[in-house]
């Protein structure tokens, strides 16, 4: 599936690359229309070592609960059953890359993609998908901070800001950093965030003020490990 972006309308154009995809796009086309919504069905690797992800988003499903047992552990789920699953997954390592944008920001985000109408790509039939509205404009939205916020960036430009202190992410911030956010429209305050700090000083800060046991998964220490690693670096190099 050819995936193209467009930061002016907001929008993701899906152009089915495959056979399977083009039946998909056929039969869904046949019973959706603007403004109905997708859930989303969770992810699977796609390549490259978990570098990549395809994502699956359904039309007309329901949920239904779930319950395995294996030994003494009992895990409770939700699936979907029913309806039209898509597969999104791109065909070059760009369109792969932003399969990997919109799963964060529809599960991070909490928000369920909009169908926003059929489209013609080069003479291919092909669908236009946003990923929330915006609950103020209602205009359509792709970006994370946007959909975890259900307000797009336009009204967020506008909001009177009521900042507070927090964890803000993205930015200056990467994955997470202690900082100030605006409560009402959720965007950081510009310059809160040291940037001179290391990306494990701030992980150790999100930990003692707010409780937040934060793992990394590319290395086996904590980030008050790392931290003490850097200080005694400092140290050696005085």
């Amino acid at each position: 599936m050819k995936i193209i972006r467009d930061d002016a309308k907001r929008v993701f154009v899906l152009v089915p690359f495959t056979e399977v995809e083009r039946e998909t796009f056929s039969r869904l086309m046949s019973t959706i229309k603007p403004g109905d919504t997708f859930r989303y069905g969770g992810r699977q690797d796609d390549g490259d070592e978990g570098k990549y992800c395809k994502i699956f988003l359904h039309f007309g499903s329901k949920p239904r609960k779930r319950t395995r047992t294996k030994g003494c552990v009992t895990v409770h789920s939700t699936e979907l059953v029913g309806g039209i699953r898509v597969t999104i997954q791109g065909t070059s390592n760009d369109d792969k890359a932003e399969v990997g944008g919109i799963r964060d920001a529809v599960y991070f985000g909490g928000c369920q993609p909009v169908f926003m109408g059929a489209a013609k790509i080069e003479g291919k039939d092909a669908f236009v998908i946003s990923l929330g509205l915006c609950q103020q404009c209602r205009s359509p939205m792709i970006g994370l901070r946007e959909c975890e916020w259900a307000i797009c960036n336009v009204c967020a430009g506008k909001c009177q800001h009521e900042y507070k202190n927090g964890m803000v992410h993205g930015g200056a911030a990467g994955s997470g950093a202690m900082g100030e956010y605006c409560s009402k429209c959720g965007r950081g305050k510009p310059g809160s965030v040291d940037e001179s700090k290391s990306d494990a000083v701030h992980k150790l800060e999100i930990e003692r003020k707010l409780g937040i046991c934060w793992i990394y998964t590319n290395t086996p220490f904590s980030p008050a490990e790392i931290v003490r690693m850097e200080e005694a670096a400092r140290v050696m190099q005085n």
